[in-house]
């Protein structure tokens, strides 16, 4: 797209009124262009700057201003001076986008003498503040803008997607930004005097990397963070308490930092509302694992059926875990140890075989007698993942046995149903 200037537009289109002089043309175009420049930027913009022209470009606009200034504050000295030079400066500022179109706005800045005989600056530009810091690129209300986009997203996200929409800003651009925001933050916060109750906690900014470990500092009435700092030592905590001397109330948790900190700051010191609600929950949870078993269980024949998944404890590893599971149907799980030996001998199980059967049996009986699975691994001395494979398992293992004892009844005698239990005379067909 080739570009095209607002103010040619303005002049092809007046050419067809012979009537009007070319001198009258060109101030109708100016005073055109600076009625659509007041339009959209009368709020925002400063008073003494002028519109003089609009280039439409390839996917970009640009506003040419010009500075109608008579007097300037310098930057050095904070004395106003009135003696305007010759020359100027040209700045080109990005703005927020229209219609997905980047826009930019190029000002010729006046440029000034200092009248201080003893300031160091013999000249300076003039300065707006209200629309952009010195020397800055974006302005005010860009950078605002980018600042609450880039919250909600990551750096590299946010920069793609804002260029997408017209503004034309990198990931490090976004990141300095976000940095210098929370930075004069941090300031403004550092200054206030009503802070009544300061809540202090740590936190990692990499989940389980200690190194990485910053502390929180909110204002307890109003729950707005003040600062985050890098560290989670008592001396850090002691610096930042003692930019808050209007807080008599420290909320904490049981760290031994902070409580020590709090101390050398004559702060009185309570503890924090998540942490008692945890100590409450925790108390209760140990009661209820004293008087309840871990895992319910419902009688159904000779069998059981258990209603809590065991493998759901935190000291297995639950990768494996099959939803599925939380309910299972087993055979009989309490058996005598003759009963035990002589089921073994029937089913013609192999050592390892009778082994696994063995152990499977005994970590049944002891999981219905309630106990949990890190007690059943100690006692038996395995591991919490054996106790959990063995009793997944479970149900295959002893449906097998069952099996290969109907083969046996089968063999020697023809009956019409199976039976599950071992027969009286059993020990006359063992002799």
């Amino acid at each position: 797209m080739e570009s095209s200037l607002i103010g040619d537009r303005i002049m092809d289109f007046m050419e067809q009124y012979n009537s009007i002089t070319a001198q009258t043309k060109k101030e109708l175009a100016a005073g055109t262009i600076e009625i659509i420049g007041n339009f959209f930027y009368e709020f925002c913009m400063p008073n003494l700057w002028h519109l003089r022209n609009i280039k439409r470009s390839n996917n970009e606009f640009v506003f040419y201003w010009v500075s109608d200034t008579q007097q300037a504050v310098c930057p050095e000295c904070k004395t106003v001076s009135q003696n305007r030079a010759n020359t100027y400066l040209t700045r080109r500022i990005q703005d927020l986008p229209i219609s997905g179109m980047t826009v930019y706005h190029e000002i010729k800045d006046n440029r000034y003498y200092c009248d201080t005989p003893e300031c160091s600056s013999i000249t300076f530009i003039e300065q707006f503040e209200e629309m952009a810091e010195k020397d800055a690129r974006l302005s005010e209300r860009l950078k605002d803008f980018i600042v609450r986009y880039a919250i909600e997203a990551s750096s590299n996200a946010s920069s793609k997607a804002l260029i997408k929409i017209g503004i034309k800003v990198s990931r490090d651009t976004i990141l300095r930004l976000i940095k210098k925001k929370g930075a004069a933050v941090v300031t403004q916060n550092l200054k206030r005097d009503d802070v009544k109750v300061l809540s202090v906690d740590d936190i990692n900014l990499r989940k389980g990397n200690s190194s990485t470990a910053c502390s929180v500092f909110i204002d307890g009435e109003t729950h707005r963070v003040l600062v985050i700092v890098q560290g989670a030592t008592e001396e850090i905590a002691q610096k930042v308490l003692k930019q808050f001397p209007s807080a008599d109330i420290v909320s904490r948790d049981r760290g031994t930092a902070y409580a020590s900190a709090a101390t050398k700051c004559d702060k009185i010191q309570v503890a924090d509302g998540f942490h008692l609600v945890q100590n409450i929950h925790k108390v209760v949870k140990d009661a209820l694992y004293q008087e309840i078993p871990h895992d319910l269980f419902v009688r159904e024949g000779e069998g059981w059926i258990r209603m809590v998944n065991s493998a759901s404890e935190e000291s297995v590893d639950t990768s494996v875990q099959d939803d599925g599971d939380c309910l299972v149907v087993m055979g009989p799980t309490t058996l005598a140890e003759d009963d035990l030996e002589k089921r073994i001998y029937l089913a013609e199980l192999t050592d390892k075989q009778a082994d696994k059967y063995k152990k499977t049996m005994k970590i049944l009986e002891l999981t219905e007698s309630g106990l949990r699975t890190s007690e059943i691994a100690k006692r038996l001395s395995m591991t919490g993942q054996d106790v959990w494979n063995y009793r997944k398992n479970a149900p295959e293992t002893i449906q097998n046995v069952e099996n290969k004892i109907d083969e046996y009844y089968q063999y020697y005698e023809q009956r019409q149903y199976r039976q599950k239990t071992i027969a009286k005379h059993t020990d006359a067909i063992i002799k």
